[in-house]
């Protein structure tokens, strides 16, 4: 997200006003807010699809919401914001695309930053 807050929350009221989707509580932020039908593919999984994965889906009608039209109950198991969605999407990709933010353990990837170099404390035994 940018972080002049005016860009911020233009952008902010732009995604929530722009769509029609269902307006529900995120399992993110806890804010009654518009839910992402669709989530973002991830990119830089170890041994994942190339085009990208998307780790929130409900691929048959089984698992679909039992409580909205047809046409709205795709996404509603698992109610994620259009704005939770794009910014987890955002800082996953970003973190799988840089190799000095990622490690490889067995077969899981695994991401990790860290608001400030480490220090790093020398202990001698005298």
């Amino acid at each position: 997200m940018h972080n002049v807050s005016n860009v911020k929350e233009a952008w902010i009221n732009y995604k929530n006003n722009s769509n029609n989707n269902v307006l529900q509580q995120c399992l993110v932020t806890g804010k009654v807010a518009p839910i992402a039908r669709l989530h973002p593919k991830i990119s830089g999984l170890y041994k994942g699809h190339p085009s990208g994965n998307v780790l929130v889906s409900f691929n048959k009608k089984a698992f679909e919401s039992y409580n909205a039209s047809k046409e709205l109950r795709q996404g509603l198991n698992a109610p994620v914001s259009e704005y939770a969605a794009f910014a987890y999407g955002t800082a996953l990709n970003s973190l799988l695309a840089d190799e000095s933010h990622k490690i490889i353990i067995g077969d899981v990837t695994v991401v990790f930053w860290a608001e400030q170099t480490p220090k790093i404390i020398r202990i001698c035994s005298h």
